[in-house]
């Protein structure tokens, strides 16, 4: 049987047998959309808890906050949260590293959810419709698996309510930007139990980054998607919720701008190709939630299609040199099912069991794409081309990947009072085979990496009041190995693993004015995976991946929300990071002879992108001006610190401060508001992404001419936006 036919199945099957009962508990994505006397609930644990009762580092972003603070992408979410960086490549996918744990380019480490369902095709997707942003801290193997070695970032999407409503918001600015969402609620029933929510939006921006070959903006996007959900109860124990997404997003893709240093941010690009990255994403999940008495059976299918169609300048510049278009394989398709059991009897004792398994097919649309080399390339001449048709090498890249995961897990967590303990295990398989044809003769290859790895997390906690909590945990991630498949490379790197150890206190005061986390944590990980850059004779420079070696981090963090009064709210957060290779090495170029390779020890060294110190800060202030209408305004300053952008810690990230501020005024009855925004408020230059030294080797002080690719920040925008519900 095809695994998308036996995922529908077992959904189907265990519907089959579900019948009405008598009593009724709250299910989890019921119990997620309410809140307790300002209480903050979370699923991070899949079910419905008050966030200061679960031992572990969660941050979690309210959709009120989201829109407060302008937020409108990973780029600013990450700046909220200490020890994290968290941003936006230039193909719209993240780069996100979490206490150290995590990597720039293709690799990760970090897993992204759309509610339950993990996410690999359209990463950072628009947060219109999110209910709430959840960051997982440290592994999370246990109830969420492979891929989220450091932690996991969730979006919890608004579900359908019994409750007719409409809500919008229009945004215009900078750089030609105009933003449009917009959202239906309606119930279909007289009674609530069939309800549907549509929501869709349209994004265009104009781009800050001008190619003076073209005389065009390659940076330049437009977005457009939108979204159906359905929620159906037909009894008190039973509730079907079917969503479905679609998205388009048209932009460069792959916009790099020659840089000299980590100091020279510039914003002119000089490509000779019209660059292009068009993606589609659809995307459809089902959940069943029955709840025959003291347990919940849930059932979540999921099927997610991704289709690319790019063009890239790979040389970067105006030289007709090297370019890429999509190969045969342009289409990924992903299918999960998950099944489990949790308790609902409010007992002492909670616990969940379940199944996962999962079918991943060319998630990566670089696995299979043709190049094509132009007048300006070395080998033009010898590889036969006449000008000025380019050289086309057809399936340079040709892998059909399919990747399989499968897992058993449980957790149990007992309530003895003041004293909490948890623990949890996950069997997890996962099975890789890439299919492909070596590059230089022609023969059938078949690159195969599999493992069984066992994940772990034990957690304790210790309640001085009902809301004040000292806790520690422990527990074990995992990445899994794949295999590089570009150009004449074919070869498999292993799973890399990390431990992490985490003290923590959070609460609040008992006046609720004061809210408070701080935590401590010490993380090994092991065999990392790490994206290297080599010479290949056709291509030029390539990106691998290859365990480098291991690294060791520790470090505090702590944030905290202040209310003095109830229009007046402060919040503060900074982390403290220490993350440094154990051991491990890289090969580069000679620094004697660059004709030759040497080895680079890294014992010692930073890991990249890992600032040793970062901060953030908020002000958010309201006052009535009438009885109808409000003044808003907020202020939002993030602080990143020093940090090396290269394994070798040659390039020297400067620290940086973004500020932006905001004014509005709107109803005091929350129908409507009206903001101005400046974003970047003093123009601090700075990088999103830097590749350093990608062509050459720099001199004694860093410098070299064009030899590293840089994306720069956004530089100073303002914006102006309504938005209203009723």
């Amino acid at each position: 049987m095809k695994f998308s036919n036996a995922v529908l199945m077992a959904s189907v099957s265990m519907l089959g047998v579900m019948s009405p009962a008598i009593s009724h508990a709250q299910t989890a994505d019921e119990a997620s959309a309410s809140s307790e006397a300002g209480e903050i609930i979370v699923t991070a644990r899949k079910r419905s808890e008050r966030l200061i009762d679960v031992p572990e580092t969660i941050q979690a972003v309210s959709a009120e906050t989201l829109q407060r603070a302008g937020i409108s992408n990973i780029n600013d979410l990450g700046r909220l949260t200490p020890n994290t960086v968290l941003n936006r490549r230039q193909d719209n996918e993240p780069n996100v590293v979490i206490r150290g744990i995590g990597s720039f380019g293709n690799t990760q480490g970090i897993g992204f959810y759309i509610d339950d369902v993990q996410n690999f095709t359209d990463q950072s997707p628009n947060m219109g419709d999110v209910e709430r942003v959840e960051i997982l801290k440290g592994p999370q193997g246990t109830l969420y698996g492979g891929s989220n070695v450091g932690g996991a970032v969730k979006y919890v999407m608004k579900k359908p309510g019994d409750a007719f409503g409409v809500e919008g918001n229009i945004e215009a600015g900078g750089y030609d930007t105009f933003n449009v969402f917009g959202a239906v609620n309606a119930p279909l029933s007289s009674d609530g139990s069939f309800a549907v929510r549509l929501s869709g939006y349209h994004n265009r921006f104009g781009g800050f980054i001008r190619n003076s070959f073209l005389n065009e903006n390659p940076d330049k996007s437009r977005e457009t998607g939108f979204r159906a959900a359905l929620q159906w109860k037909p009894s008190d124990v039973l509730s079907f919720n079917l969503a479905y997404r679609h998205n388009e997003l048209d932009n460069g893709g792959n916009v790099y701008i020659h840089t000299d240093n980590v100091d020279d941010v510039k914003y002119v690009a000089d490509f000779d190709q019209h660059i292009a990255n068009n993606r589609t994403v659809d995307g459809v999940t089902f959940q069943a939630d029955f709840t025959p008495g003291d347990v919940i059976l849930t059932s979540i299918t999921s099927y997610a299609r991704r289709k690319n169609k790019f063009l890239w300048d790979l040389d970067y510049s105006s030289a007709d040199a090297v370019g890429a278009t999509e190969g045969k394989r342009k289409v990924g398709h992903i299918y999960t099912q998950e099944l489990r059991l949790a308790s609902d009897n409010g007992d002492a004792l909670d616990w969940i069991v379940g199944a996962y398994a999962a079918k991943i097919e060319n998630r990566n649309p670089t696995n299979s794409a043709d190049l094509f080399l132009g007048i300006d390339h070395p080998a033009y001449g010898v590889l036969g081309g006449v000008a000025p048709d380019p050289v086309p090498l057809t399936d340079f890249n040709d892998a059909d990947v399919r990747e399989r995961q499968y897992a058993a897990f449980a957790t149990a967590n007992y309530d003895m009072g003041q004293f909490k303990l948890g623990g949890g295990v996950r069997l997890n398989r996962y099975e890789y085979k890439a299919k492909r044809f070596d590059p230089n003769t022609g023969d059938p290859l078949a690159l195969i990496n599999n493992d069984t790895k066992v994940l772990f997390k034990l957690s304790a906690g210790y309640e001085i009041s009902d809301s004040n909590m000292f806790y520690a945990n422990v527990g074990r991630g995992m990445e899994p190995g794949r295999a590089n498949v570009i150009g004449d490379f074919t070869d498999t790197y292993k799973p890399e693993t990390a431990m992490n150890y985490e003290l923590g206190f959070k609460g609040r005061t008992a006046d609720r004015k004061l809210s408070y986390e701080v935590a401590a944590f010490y993380i090994t990980y092991n065999g990392r995976q790490q994206e290297v850059q080599v010479n290949d004779p056709i291509r030029g420079v390539i990106e691998l991946i290859t365990n480098v070696g291991d690294t060791r981090t520790y470090g505090a963090e702590a944030s905290f929300t202040y209310r003095p009064m109830s229009d007046l709210t402060l919040s503060a957060g900074a982390g403290w990071l220490n993350s440094e290779w154990k051991n491990g090495a890289i090969v580069g170029p000679d620094l004697v002879d660059p004709t030759m390779t040497a080895v680079y020890p890294l014992k010692g060294l930073d890991v990249p992108n890992s600032p040793k110190f970062s901060a953030n800060a908020s002000l958010d202030w309201r006052k009535p001006v009438d009885d109808v209408v409000e003044f808003g305004l907020r202020v939002d300053w993030a602080h990143a610190g020093n940090f090396y952008w290269d394994l070798r810690n040659r390039a020297k990230q400067s620290a940086y401060d973004i500020v932006n501020m905001a004014v509005s005024l709107g109803g005091l009855d929350g129908k409507w508001t009206a903001t101005l925004r400046v974003e970047n408020l003093f123009k601090e230059k700075y990088f999103n992404e830097l590749v350093y030294a990608f062509y050459d080797e720099p001199d004694a002080n860093g410098n070299c001419a064009g030899c590293s690719l840089g994306t720069p920040g956004t530089p100073r925008r303002a914006m102006a936006s309504f938005r209203f519900n009723f």
